[in-house]
């Protein structure tokens, strides 16, 4: 029986070699919501790294009735991409901006087969804007992409 756990794990395991020396997204952090230090994770991959995946917690919709205990659900999750251009892309040209990342993202999580045998949908990826802000005491600007996705989950109580 798959969780909403397994969905998050799954999306993980997709993203995470995407991270590594050589790729695409190489240096980059990636977070999951439900982390037990999430803000400091937060403030680590944005102010250190500058580029931030964060996985959030899936919501459902049951589309069942009231009559027994399982759920067939309806599973839909953002997932943000942040950036701050200033640290990100400190060497021109060398790491791919937000909206780029966002783009190689959905590519990775499109079409995923998830343990339940269901498929995951990037429905939509859309900018969220740049926004100047404060880090660490001095004026920095932040980049923002949030990525839509759906899927169908069936769950009980056990």
């Amino acid at each position: 029986m798959s969780t909403l756990k397994t969905l998050t794990d799954a999306e993980s395991a997709v993203l995470t070699p995407l991270l590594a020396r050589g790729k695409p997204l190489a240096g980059a952090a990636l977070v999951v919501e439900d982390s037990h230090d999430l803000n400091n994770e937060i403030l680590r991959a944005m102010g250190e790294l500058g580029l931030m995946i964060l996985i959030g917690v899936p919501l459902f919709t049951n589309s069942r009735d009231n009559s027994g205990a399982l759920v067939a659900a309806g599973i839909s999750q953002q997932i943000l991409v942040g950036e701050v251009p200033a640290i990100w892309r400190n060497v021109p040209d060398t790491n791919v901006h937000c909206q780029d990342a966002a783009r190689i993202v959905a590519a990775a999580l499109q079409g995923l087969l998830l343990p339940n045998q269901q498929r995951l949908r990037v429905v939509f990826g859309m900018p969220l804007g740049t926004f100047k802000g404060e880090f660490k005491k001095s004026e920095t600007v932040f980049q923002y992409y949030r990525l839509e996705l759906e899927t169908n989950m069936t769950f009980d109580a056990t």
